[in-house]
């Protein structure tokens, strides 16, 4: 019925959720929680190849639509140099239910990303070397924008739409995450958080811009 967007959803959600939580609190609570996520549940590709990047100094860029209370933690440990993220409302040292600005997915990804790090200008003008990788048709307007489009296990959408493009890279990560099954791991990230908090939340490590040099 589209009576929410999903600006109004992920609000809603993070209330029901997750609450009103201390900052410090969900700040130890998400850095658990990728610890794991990181030792137990990554694509040694993707890994791969953000070291490669990081070898040849590329300023390494996480864009996602999700909170920013949980991106940051994630670009923290793998070392990247900037994060845009749907941004999360703080008072009084407690993080509420709601978005302070866009959230950043679809075209509001690509204007966040323009406005924050002025990689692109206006008509899709590519001011430097941007390669992007996601593995979702959300971000073809992003994809659009940058000079290297890269889809990685992507959607029947964004399949079809990169393979239109002559200068889009089409990657399927095939290797296995070195930890358990996904039904697994999935118990026990819902057993981590409740076991800490008494509440759920998810977080899906979706897309980042990468510049320079030429490392599918």
């Amino acid at each position: 019925l589209k009576l929410l967007d999903r600006k109004q959803l992920k609000s809603i959600m993070f209330g029901l959720v997750i609450g009103r939580p201390n900052k410090a609190d969900l700040d130890r609570i998400c850095t658990t929680f990728v610890d794991r996520t990181l030792d137990k549940n990554v694509y040694p590709e993707a890994l791969y190849t953000i070291r490669e990047w990081q070898q040849k100094n590329a300023r390494m860029i996480l864009a996602t639509a999700s909170y920013d209370w949980m991106a940051n933690i994630f670009a923290q440990r793998l070392k990247f140099d900037s994060v845009i993220a749907t941004k999360s409302l703080t008072i009084d040292g407690k993080i509420i239910p709601g978005v302070d600005g866009d959230n950043c997915y679809g075209q509001a990804k690509l204007r966040m990303v323009k406005d924050t790090i002025d990689l692109l200008v206006e008509g899709a003008t590519i001011k430097q070397d941007v390669w992007f990788y996601t593995d979702n048709h959300t971000d073809i307007p992003l994809l659009k924008a940058c000079n290297h489009p890269v889809a990685v296990n992507a959607s029947r959408k964004l399949i079809s739409w990169i393979k239109s493009r002559p200068e889009g890279l089409l990657l399927d990560w095939k290797s296995r995450p070195p930890g358990q099954s996904a039904a697994k791991r999935l118990l026990a990230a819902i057993n981590n958080v409740i076991d800490q908090t008494h509440s759920l939340f998810g977080y899906r490590f979706q897309s980042a811009v990468l510049k320079r040099d030429k490392i599918p």
